[in-house]
């Protein structure tokens, strides 16, 4: 069958030992992947073939698609992803360093989302793991963690949240204001009365941003881990819940002040979060503690578990860099055991799983492009960087080298334009989110929309008439 003619082809090209040509790895990736897929679909039909076979296929030519691997262990049959489950394990037991961050992660994401199909399989793999490299998986769980908790401080989150009720409470207070003038002018109420219907007004008013503010108080109830975050609640605990109960305990008149204490809060946080580096000893003792470990360096390709080739973990740089961009990246330096250093973007609120599929696309894209005559000749590949997922919305990204971000471009040509437009150089470029908002927002009200409307249900000719101007 064709399932035994694919595992009997790897089976006789690796026994030429662990250097290959290009040609032999993309004929590997091809062998390995129609194999998956095969496995996907009829393995319910084929089991006593795959759970013979599987348990003599050489396993070096999996390696290059662990990230399929790892999905398939939610299939549906459960056969398939106990076949899985083995195939992976396998290769643990050969070299664990190839799929130590994955099982770790996803057995992390899948127990904290409350388990699933997936859950049972990865507690296989791990526990397998543990039995041969406890320090290791120990290691490295711990790690996660750590960067997991360096990705959104404290304050990045508190500011975050504050910054979206502002959004939505103003619309809201302007309507208190307008409520307060109409009940005070009303001679036919008494004085009570007018309380109880302000006080039931403002409370109806406030309620989604109760709602939002009540988990923000574990921020500072939670046990602080590093001198950062115990810094963070010794300065902030008090005047959030000083400006929290101004808020919900409002003098009911003049109830659309009640948010202004917050306002302050959110200007001294603003001012913390100018900061551009941060020690990483007080955000992370363990992190900066770190020294000659057995961690693999992320995102560095491992052909071999054999000590001189493996890169691993030495130790972190003693600061952490802060971008100034929406999401509040960090950019860390990690020296490897080859004394060269390696720099990565973590960053948070985003899922990058989908991004770690596209550059491993790209590298399976160079695979097939090195044994192509013509390609080779010109020397073309598809530049690509490392993308490490440490959460369901987290992660590291490879720093690229010598790049500028795009707006940077865009920000000079738009300067260019404009000088020479006006004839002088001091004219400030507005950013693309603020030009797209001040013709979205006009276009938007034609059609009866406000700002506080979700983005979803936002018309599509509104969108692509604004977008093409």
């Amino acid at each position: 069958s064709a399932v035994q003619g694919y595992l009997e082809y790897l089976r006789i090209s690796q026994g030429g030992g662990s250097a290959q040509s290009a040609w032999a790895d993309s004929y590997d990736i091809t062998a390995t992947l129609r194999l998956l897929r095969l496995l996907v679909k009829y393995g319910k039909d084929m089991q006593h073939i795959f759970a013979e076979q599987l348990q003599l296929t050489p396993t070096r030519p999996w390696r290059s698609i662990v990230p399929q691997l790892f999905a398939r262990l939610g299939h549906s049959e459960p056969r398939v992803r106990e076949l899985v489950r083995a195939l992976i394990t396998r290769i643990g037991a050969e070299m664990p360093h190839a799929i130590i961050y994955p099982t770790v992660v996803g057995h992390m994401e899948v127990e904290s989302g409350g388990g699933g199909a997936q859950s049972k399989e990865l507690r296989g793999i791990l526990e397998s793991l543990r039995q041969t490299r406890a320090e290791l998986v120990t290691d490295v769980e711990r790690v996660i963690s750590e960067l997991a908790r360096c990705t959104i401080l404290k304050e990045d989150e508190l500011a975050s949240v504050l910054q979206e009720i502002t959004q939505s409470i103003s619309g809201g207070l302007r309507m208190m204001r307008e409520e307060v003038l109409r009940v005070r002018d009303n001679a036919t109420l008494s004085e009570p009365d007018r309380l109880r219907i302000l006080k039931e007004k403002y409370d109806a008013i406030t309620k989604p941003a109760n709602l939002a503010l009540e988990p923000v108080k574990k921020l500072f109830m939670s046990c602080a881990d590093c001198d950062h975050d115990r810094t963070f609640v010794a300065t902030y605990r008090q005047p959030f819940f000083d400006a929290l109960k101004a808020f919900r305990e409002p003098d009911v008149y003049h109830a659309d002040a009640a948010w202004e204490p917050m306002k302050v809060l959110m200007r001294s946080l603003n001012r913390q979060l100018r900061r551009t580096s941060l020690s990483l000893r007080s955000l992370s003792p363990f992190l900066s503690g770190l020294r000659s470990t057995d961690i693999p360096m992320p995102g560095v390709a491992v052909e071999e578990e054999s000590d001189q080739k493996r890169v691993t973990v030495h130790a972190f740089q003693g600061h952490m860099e802060l971008l100034l961009t929406k999401t509040k990246p960090k950019k860390i330096t990690v020296v490897g055991s080859d004394g060269q250093e390696y720099t990565y973007l973590l960053k948070g609120r985003e899922d990058l799983h989908l991004d770690e599929r596209m550059m491993q696309l790209l590298t399976i894209v160079n695979t097939f492009m090195r044994q192509d005559r013509a390609s080779h000749a010109r020397d073309l590949s598809a530049r690509h960087y490392a993308v490490i997922p440490v959460g369901p919305r987290s992660g590291l990204i490879q720093w690229a080298q010598g790049t500028i971000p795009l707006f940077g471009v865009y920000k000079a040509w738009q300067s260019r334009q404009q000088a020479a437009a006006e004839g002088s150089k001091d004219v400030q470029s507005m950013r693309p989110s603020d030009m797209f908002y001040e013709k979205i927002m006009p276009a938007l009200k034609e059609y009866g929309i406000t700002k506080a409307t979700s983005r979803k249900e936002w018309p599509h000719e509104v969108l692509r008439k604004v977008y093409t101007q």
